[in-house]
């Protein structure tokens, strides 16, 4: 029996489980449920005045985003100009990052979290660094701070256990 005859019979058993094992696994399209994410956080929460501050290229005087150089891209995405435009060999995404908001829960605290747990429980530098190479997220370190805080295993991984009382010495 030949390879072909082992893998077409391997397929015909898994046809009731809908599986084929020759066949790989369908791709994710994560990029583009990405962009769909950020779309959506840009109108919601403190990101509403990112309208006022491309429309009238004034931002208040409390906004946050009054010291960065903002625009709207094509899928309404806000980022941000940065000074490595210009460099060749990265992405468009690492050129222009996103910005987002830290205290976004459905976006920006989900995606900490889970960058958090895919590193492997790291420390809060680790999961800042990774996140700043595509992303431009307001209050980025008190985020990631709080996320790797409120951590269960994180938090049993850095207990140290107790002392146990020492004991009285005898008498001489």
């Amino acid at each position: 029996m030949g390879d072909m005859d082992l893998r077409s019979e391997q397929t015909h058993r898994n046809k009731n489980t809908s599986v084929s094992l020759t066949s790989k696994p369908p791709r994710t399209p994560i990029r583009h449920t990405s962009t769909n994410y950020l779309s959506m956080t840009i109108g919601s929460g403190t990101m509403e005045e990112s309208g006022r501050v491309v429309d009238s290229s004034l931002a208040a005087r409390d906004s946050r985003l009054r010291h960065l150089d903002v625009y709207l891209n094509e899928r309404s995405v806000l980022r941000v100009k940065s000074r490595i435009s210009s460099a060749e060999n990265i992405t468009a995404d690492q050129r222009a990052p996103a910005v987002l908001d830290g205290d976004h829960l459905t976006y920006t605290k989900l995606y900490t979290a889970w960058l958090h747990r895919l590193l492997l429980h790291v420390g809060t530098e680790t999961v800042v660094n990774e996140i700043g190479q595509y992303f431009w997220v307001l209050k980025l370190r008190s985020t990631t701070r709080s996320i790797v805080k409120s951590c269960l295993e994180c938090r049993i991984r850095k207990t140290r256990p107790p002392e146990p009382p020492t004991g009285d010495h005898p008498r001489c």
